[in-house]
């Protein structure tokens, strides 16, 4: 597969990042891990929300699946200061509102959704929620639906460009002492 080839440098780099590990490990705080919820809800709730992005199987929105994690974590999901979220997430966002071609968009879909649709197993058997987020119904028929788009490289490797911001962010923020465990 081309685009693996292609990626797999820089994929490498956010699969080391501090945070990544940790994450992997089961080393997060609650509050750290509720922060990586509120980047990823801010990523998937572009993709979702906004009509120029269309989703190849119906089992792929993750919004939901989200919220319940966070729900797991904190009574009140929405009440946060937005510092708790890195910069680069917003950044992303904005980045991928950018996009004009159904190749560009599809990347997009492609990074995120295949990220936890993949290495989402990984993550979900440390996390401190039932790991809603990296659940699927039909795995293989949503991953096979992703493999069918038409991709733009230079756009899943500048979406992991934004990864790597928002996880060195995240790890950033964790080092900062919230007394919040």
């Amino acid at each position: 597969m081309r685009i693996r080839e292609e990626t797999r440098a820089i994929h490498d780099l956010a699969e080391n990042t501090e945070f990544s590990k940790r994450m992997v490990k089961g080393e997060l705080s609650k509050k750290d891990y509720l922060n990586y919820l509120r980047c990823q809800f801010a990523i998937f709730q572009t993709i979702e929300a906004w009509n120029e992005f269309v989703l190849p199987h119906p089992a792929l929105p993750r919004v939901d699946a989200i919220l319940e994690d966070m729900k797991e974590l904190t009574d009140n999901v929405f009440g946060y200061d937005p510092k708790e979220v890195p910069q680069s997430a917003y950044k992303y966002r904005y980045f991928m509102l950018g996009c004009t071609k159904p190749e560009e968009f599809n990347s997009h879909i492609y990074l995120n959704y295949m990220g936890m649709l993949f290495g989402g197993s990984l993550v979900a058997k440390n996390a401190p929620t039932k790991g809603n987020l990296y659940k699927f119904e039909n795995r293989m028929q949503c991953i096979e639906a992703i493999r069918q788009l038409p991709l733009d490289i230079e756009q899943v490797k500048r979406g992991f460009e934004f990864h790597i911001k928002i996880l060195e962010e995240l790890q950033e923020m964790s080092n900062v002492k919230t007394g919040i465990d």
